[in-house]
């Protein structure tokens, strides 16, 4: 199956009996993929496959909630692929409430980082990012610095590529 986002042309790849021959057909694979040409393509990613029996068990598994330190995944070329050679445990989605009339729902979201969330808040919001960054302070015990009679606070942390940032605040 094939989708468009933000000029992206995406691909879902599901594989029944498992995309590695070692795991004996004992998962499903599903993946996706790049489908048109583009370079260093930063995203994010959820794949869920829908509970169909209506009682909203889906299983997810998702990129949102990856650590902001390790960044979106980057896809270099066309395609690339992010995904999971074991899905699901096959032997489990045969008698599941995601298997229904022999036909499997998988729900796709991706979020392609135009830019680097970081420097665009830092460029076209500074007096938010100074709050931003100034709430942090407060809230870290080990930001606040005193040098002499002036105190000087600093908030550090990772920006989306996880770079170590570091801002002096007045």
């Amino acid at each position: 199956m094939r989708r468009a986002c933000v000029s992206y042309s995406w691909a879902i790849y599901f594989y029944p009996d498992g995309k590695s021959p070692k795991d004996n057909a004992s998962y499903v694979s599903l993946f996706i993929a790049l489908a048109n040409e583009g370079t260093d393509v930063r995203a994010l990613f959820e794949l869920t496959l829908v509970d169909q029996s209506g009682n909203g068990k889906h299983k997810v598994h998702s990129h949102f909630e990856r650590a902001l330190e390790k960044g979106p995944y980057t896809l270099k070329y066309r395609g690339s692929v992010w995904g999971y050679k074991r899905f699901f445990r096959r032997s489990g989605l045969e008698s599941s409430d995601y298997l229904k009339d022999n036909s499997l729902l998988v729900r796709c979201c991706v979020a392609v980082m135009q830019t680097d969330g970081f420097d665009y808040l830092k460029k076209s919001c500074p007096s938010l990012l100074t709050e931003l960054l100034e709430y942090v302070a407060r809230r870290s015990e080990h930001s606040v610095i005193a040098l002499g009679h002036r105190k000087e606070v600093f908030a550090d942390g990772c920006d989306a590529n996880g770079r170590r940032v570091k801002q002096r605040l007045h």
